[in-house]
């Protein structure tokens, strides 16, 4: 009896022979810097290697569709850079003749996705380039995550989605900078009375108390806007992880099961029996009533025909007296 197969990501092509070749144990952990844009991925504890091979193709492939014109090889910034019409001629020229010696080789490529290892168990990042919007990326991921519909992108490892609009230091005046930013599309751009609420999340961090993160954020928001814990409009996600603090502002938080892609799946999957189960049992019923006119033999059934045809001619005939015969009885 052969071995049996693990099922991996339906519709990423390549993503099991990734899983193969990925040893997400080797590297060793790195630092998320500021200005980053990205990701934070939940796992099951161990599967993070997995969730690297298998998820990365899935950003890929909602990269692909949401930007076009984005190469996943880099080749946009290797091609932006050496057609740079502010280049001067000797710069030019030295460059050349370093590629004609065969020292001017290219860099390794760096497309618009990395994955980052953390030093945290059951989690992953995803770094994004610009001008790849990761709040953007999560909502298009949720929606297909919801559609049971064929070709939907499906996950075995990825559990709960995080986008980060900026990083920054995760102090005071670091999630202040990170602030300034982040919010101001949303609240200080001409906008009144803008409903909101705030969700901060701690990993290995315990220098900013949960407290304090939500007055700091709060007042940097100001006052010309309210809290509403129950119906906001918008939702501020603040992530720290060590020394690193992450922001985003993001919509439909509850409607994606707070973006929970491996809930999503279940729950699409979980209607889509049952409205297959509905049409089993639609299809049951109707069976016998089909079976039954079956068994009739076809002359039968022709009979029946013929008499139900003869009956209505009767009544036809039988309504216009039957009215006149009122008629005559009112007169």
């Amino acid at each position: 009896m052969g071995k049996r197969q693990r099922d991996g990501a339906s519709g990423q092509g390549g993503a099991n022979k990734k899983a193969k070749s990925f040893n997400w144990k080797k590297g060793a952990p790195a630092v998320i810097e500021p200005g980053w844009q990205g990701i934070y991925v939940t796992t099951d504890r161990g599967r993070e290697g997995a969730l690297v091979a298998e998820f990365t193709p899935i950003l890929e492939q909602c990269v692909t569709k949401l930007y076009p014109n984005i190469s996943l090889d880099g080749e946009d910034e290797e091609k932006a850079a050496g057609s740079d019409d502010d280049e001067d001629i000797e710069a030019a020229i030295k460059r050349e003749l370093a590629e004609a010696k065969g020292q001017g080789q290219k860099k390794k490529k760096s497309g618009p996705i990395t994955p980052v290892k953390l030093d945290v168990e059951c989690v992953a990042f995803f770094k994004l380039k610009f001008p790849l919007v990761p709040t953007d990326i999560v909502t298009a991921l949720c929606e297909t995550a919801s559609s049971a519909s064929a070709g939907s992108i499906r996950s075995k490892y990825a559990h709960r989605l995080t986008p980060v609009t900026k990083t920054g230091k995760a102090t005071l005046e670091g999630l202040k900078e990170v602030a300034k930013d982040v919010l101001a599309p949303y609240f200080h751009s001409g906008q009144e009375g803008v409903k909101f609420a705030i969700r901060p999340t701690t990993r290995n961090h315990n220098t900013l108390k949960r407290d304090e993160i939500i007055k700091t954020v709060a007042g940097c928001v100001g006052p010309a806007h309210k809290v509403d814990l129950k119906d906001y409009d918008v939702l501020i996600l603040v992530e720290l992880y060590k020394n690193t603090c992450g922001m985003s502002v993001v919509k439909d938080f509850e409607k994606y099961k707070r973006f929970n892609f491996g809930q999503l799946q279940i729950d699409a999957s979980q209607t889509e029996e049952e409205k297959t189960g509905r049409s089993t049992e639609a299809v049951k019923a109707s069976k016998p009533a089909a079976d039954k006119v079956a068994e009739k033999p076809a002359e039968d059934i022709k009979e029946e025909k013929v008499e139900a045809a003869e009956e209505k001619e009767v009544t036809a005939e039988t309504a216009e007296p039957a009215e006149e015969a009122s008629k005559e009885e009112k007169e």
